[in-house]
């Protein structure tokens, strides 16, 4: 196989489906994924989809995408933040062998910025969420209780 030399709209759907193939079949990530998505093909292509243009709008400034990946990814059920390298080194894999290594390079620096920014607010999100509930503990054991008669 050649590798791409252009970042076209096709290049962009070749890396995230190769990329999800290995997503949907790693062992770490693979179970998350299908948990938040689902394990059939169907169930995968509207995330597929908003990939397309996620990535369209990263690399070519399509404005293709409209979401919020922040958003998105706080609503999932809790998971280990460490995942994120897994899943930059299945990305990075598939980059390199798709892309010549200028192109690659340029997919494995933006999703290591996106990983990290994500990585980050997710942590500094539960960091407050667990603050938020280490005081209501707090408080429990500060604020009177009423009492019932005896």
């Amino acid at each position: 196989m050649s590798r791409c030399t252009e970042i076209t709209e096709e290049s962009i759907r070749t890396l995230v489906d190769s990329f999800y193939e290995r997503v949907r079949k790693d062992q770490e990530l693979g179970p998350i994924f299908d948990h938040a998505i689902g394990s059939t093909d169907e169930a995968w292509e509207p995330h597929l989809q908003v990939m397309y243009g996620f990535w369209s709008s990263v690399m070519l400034s399509s404005g293709r995408y409209r979401g919020n990946p922040l958003r998105k990814h706080l609503s999932l059920p809790p998971f280990d933040t460490a995942l994120f390298d897994r899943w930059l080194m299945l990305f990075a894999e598939t980059a390199r062998e798709l892309h010549n290594p200028e192109l690659a390079d340029l997919y494995i620096a933006k999703s290591a910025q996106i990983a990290g920014s994500l990585r980050r607010m997710m942590e500094a999100e539960r960091q407050t969420d667990n603050r938020l509930e280490a005081t209501v503990q707090l408080r429990s054991f500060v604020e009177p209780r009423s009492r019932t008669p005896d």
